[in-house]
């Protein structure tokens, strides 16, 4: 059975946003052969580009709060707050005024299928 102590866990800051850190909590890595788990702390405003995936994609909110814009109206999740996002969804996480700390789960391999550039496979899902 795989374990990442806490410290171990490797962390991403590009290139994903300006003032987004993922932190690959269960990864490929780390032994993980079908599900990824990271946590994202996102700086106050700061913004992911608007994206599609080609998998689910399942987000938790842990502290603060985090606008899921998108093709819709979009959607403003806070604490304890959670949401599933089906394959080929389009959304663009902004954090809110006091930043926000999420968990987010997906598959390994899942590409990120972005509105502009090249397909790719997330570092943390490789």
């Amino acid at each position: 059975m795989p374990v990442t102590r806490a410290g171990e866990h490797p962390s991403f800051a590009q290139p994903i946003a300006q003032g987004v850190l993922v932190v690959g909590l269960a990864t490929p890595a780390g032994g993980s052969s079908e599900t990824v788990l990271c946590r994202v702390t996102m700086e106050p405003g700061a913004a992911i580009a608007a994206h599609r995936h080609d998998h689910e994609e399942v987000m938790a909110v842990l502290e603060g709060s985090v606008h899921l814009g998108g093709d819709e109206e979009g959607v403003e999740l806070g604490p304890g707050d959670s949401a599933v996002i089906p394959a080929g969804t389009r959304h663009a996480p902004t954090a809110g005024p006091s930043g926000a700390t999420l968990v987010t789960a997906m598959p390994v391999g899942m590409r990120i299928l972005p509105d502009e550039g090249e397909p790719r496979v997330a570092p943390w899902a490789q």
